[in-house]
Parts: C-alpha cells; structure tokens; sequence
C-alpha cells in the first residue's frame, strides 16, 4: 500500500495507491471504495503541526485491512514506530529515517477523548479527566455519495452542550468512512484519527474511547476473553504507545449497564444519545440500539416500556433480527435487563426465557471490574477510579469470577434455545400484526 498526504488551507488530503497483492476486493469482507481521505482542521493546521509518526498512524488506521505486507509513505518515519509495526503487526513501514526521533509522550500532556455524543462515549467522558479534550469525527460525505440513515445533529447538540459547559470540543470534517464500502470507519478506532492529527498541537499524551466491557472483554459476544491479552489491545496499544500515546479507555471494565446508570446522573449526561437516525432529544425508537438501551434504562429505573412500544418498536425489522439470533449480540445486557422484568407482557416474558434472565443472576453488570484499571494509563488510573465509583461500586471477588466465566457456550449448543428463540418471535410478531389490524378495523 502507498500513502501520500498533503495539506493546503488546513486541510489533510491522504491519497491511497494500493499495491498488487493488497486484498482490497475480498469476497464478504469491507472493500476499499474510495482512494482518497481529506480532513479539515482548524486554521492554521499542515504537515508542519503533526510528527511524521503520527501521519503515520492515521494512514494506517485509514488503510489498515487492505495492507498485505507493506505501507510505503511519502514522508519518513521514526526507527522506533518502524519495528514496532514489524513486530505486532508484520507490517514494513518506509522509509525509515535516523532523523525522525521517536515522539515522546509530552510532559503534561493531556488527554483526548474520540466523542460521539453516545452513551458510551459520555460516560467515557464524565470519568476521565476533567481537562479532556473532545474529538468529534464529523462525518463529511464526498460528491456521489448515495443517501444515509445517518443522521448527526443530536452529535452536534452534544458537542454543543458539553462545549458551553465549558469542555474543550474539537469538530474535525472528515470522510473517513467513505474510504471503505459498505459505508463505516475500516478499523474501530480510526474514529481517533481527529485526535491524532491534533495530538502534538494540544499536546495529547493519550487517546480514549467509549469501548465497554462487552466489547473489550467479549462478553457481549460468545464469552469472557481476557482483554489485556487480546491482539487488538496489546498491538495497537503498542503501536499507539510508539507514536508517544498511551490508550486510555476508561470504561472498559464497565459494561452498558454501567454505562447508562453513569449517564442518569453524571453531567451533560442528558445530552447522551446512542441513537444515530432520531432527531435531537428523539430517538427513533425502532433501531438495534434503541430497543436494547430501552430496556436496559427499563431495569434501572424500575419502569418499563408502554404496550404500544411493545407493538411497534420491539417488532421492528432490525431488532427482531438481532433478538432472534443465536447467541444475541450484547445478550448478557438483556440478561439483566429481564432479569428486573417481573411484569406480564407475554413478549418479554418470553424473552426473558430465551436469554436465561428466569434462571441467571447477572446483577455484576452493574458494578465495575477493577482489573480494566490495570489497563488505564498509570498515572490516570487513580483518579478514573475514584470517578467511576462515585456511579458504580467495584465488583466483589465472587462478581468477577462470574464475569469471568460467563459464556454462551449452553445458548449456542442447545437446540431449546432455537425454539426459545421462535416462540419469542412468534408472539411478538403476530401481537404487533393484531395490532395493525385492529388500527385498519
């Protein structure tokens, strides 16, 4: 893969050049659609205002699942970042200059936070420092782009809100997502590359996200896996850490329970909104994310959903397919969630049954497993602490042995599941179409 970058008026223009054997056209997997990226930073922003490390890490999280072996660039990095690629990700990176000294994490330096005005991302920030600054990846749509559900003003209104409550927030226009088909950021974390090209002009020391337990940890999908061991942990912490950048995420001990009960109370926690096709303060109410934040806000306030949100939002097409899958993506929420569910909604009874919430005791969710703080920079780590325990205690020795053995492995082996499965769907679905019929009648 070949990167060049350039800049003109403060803005960041990487063009892409892939190389023969790059598998930029994979059968089922993310193709590269596009063979540029631009970002527009505040005035005065060039090549001159970022480390050559840096530029190098944000070409690699433009590029990173189409490279085969090599990243060739435009410009020279450092020894150190050189080997560092080699050694976690066998990628040879060029050319390597004894010139380019390796950054260093600056002395009082401060943090950066990759925002998205989610739930996630808010409660990322009510817990770290409180001279964070915000990043938004402000998604820019280049000319033929086709339509998007997506819809950024409640973004916006989070970054305008935490922006009069005196937080520094930094908007950076950015077509990111444009580079790959289907429509997406091509890795996780390249929602930080806004941090990262600003990172020597507000002298960041460390990057961080709103990524949550069921996401670090897997618990959200087949079972525990220890995170501190996980390849995407241990090499772009490696990577991040040679471009003078600690990782820093806060909440990964924090599961999306946790994360919503931070949000109830922390401030600017009412700006929160996960849903990305609503309107400002007005969720769609029929996505993925809305039906399952529902029923987690549900359980912990004690008071659940109306039956006509039963009848048209719970049946909705995206998140009867989640529901219906084996295992369910972020299932152990819903563990919980049902868990608190003692009504009579033949819907949510149900599933409750289907998610094992009428036999498992998964109330750890609502506490924070401490060994994720091993994990937050050193010297940072005392004082998220200290933040996240003013929202949520510590899990006990016993809570962390059930996170830490929590699996999907009776779901995914047991044909019972299926037919859970199908009797949840059933009544929901034929509940939802008496209802249109009756509203026709």
């Amino acid at each position: 893969m070949q990167i060049d970058a350039v800049s003109r008026e403060s803005a960041l223009t990487i063009s892409i050049t892939p190389d023969a054997e790059d598998p930029i056209a994979v059968d089922g997997k993310p193709k590269l659609s596009r063979r540029s990226m631009t970002a527009q930073l505040p005035e005065g922003w060039s090549l001159d205002s970022i480390h050559p490390d840096l530029l190098a890490l944000v070409a690699l999280l433009t590029v990173r699942p189409w490279i085969h072996s090599r990243l060739q660039l435009t410009w020279a990095v450092s020894a150190h970042f050189a080997d560092t690629l080699r050694r976690t990700m066998k990628i040879e990176v060029g050319p390597v200059s004894a010139e380019v000294q390796p950054r260093n994490h600056p002395l009082r330096g401060v943090p950066g936070l990759a925002f998205s005005g989610g739930v996630d991302s808010m409660a990322a920030a009510a817990v770290m420092p409180s001279n964070t600054i915000f990043y938004f990846n402000e998604r820019t749509n280049p000319p033929g782009s086709g339509p998007s559900l997506y819809n950024m003003r409640p973004a916006l209104h989070a970054c305008a809100g935490m922006a009069a409550m005196g937080r520094t927030v930094r908007r950076v226009p950015c077509n990111v997502e444009h580079v790959r088909n289907p429509l997406g950021v091509p890795v996780d974390l390249a929602n930080s590359i806004p941090a990262i090209l600003m990172a020597d002009v507000d002298n960041l020391d460390a990057i961080g996200w709103g990524t949550i337990a069921e996401s670090s940890y897997r618990t959200g999908s087949h079972g525990w896996i220890d995170y501190a061991k996980r390849d995407i942990f241990t090499n772009w912490c490696a990577v991040f850490d040679a471009a003078g950048l600690y990782f820093f995420n806060a909440v990964a001990g924090v599961s999306e329970v946790g994360t919503s009960t931070i949000v109830r109370s922390s401030p600017g926690g009412e700006l929160a909104q996960s849903c990305i096709r609503g309107e400002i303060g007005l969720p769609c109410t029929k996505c993925w994310k809305c039906v399952r934040k529902t029923l987690v806000d549900s359980a912990i306030i004690g008071a659940w959903p109306s039956e006509r949100w039963l009848l048209e939002s719970l049946p909705s097409p995206e998140p009867m397919r989640f529901l219906t899958k084996i295992p369910i993506k972020h299932e152990c929420v819903l563990t919980f969630a049902l868990g608190r569910y003692k009504g009579s909604a033949p819907q949510l009874r149900a599933l409750k049954s289907r998610v094992r919430a009428d036999k498992l005791d998964v109330e750890w969710l609502s506490r924070h497993y401490i060994p994720a703080l091993d994990l937050v920079p050193h010297h940072y780590r005392i004082g998220v602490r200290a933040s996240i325990e003013k929202y949520l205690p510590p899990m006990t020795a016993a809570d962390e042995a059930a996170f830490r053995g929590w699996t999907m492995d009776e779901v995914e082996n047991s044909p019972s599941f299926v037919e859970l499965a199908a009797n949840f769907e059933n009544l929901t679905k034929s509940a939802a179409e008496a209802h249109k019929k009756k509203a026709k009648a």
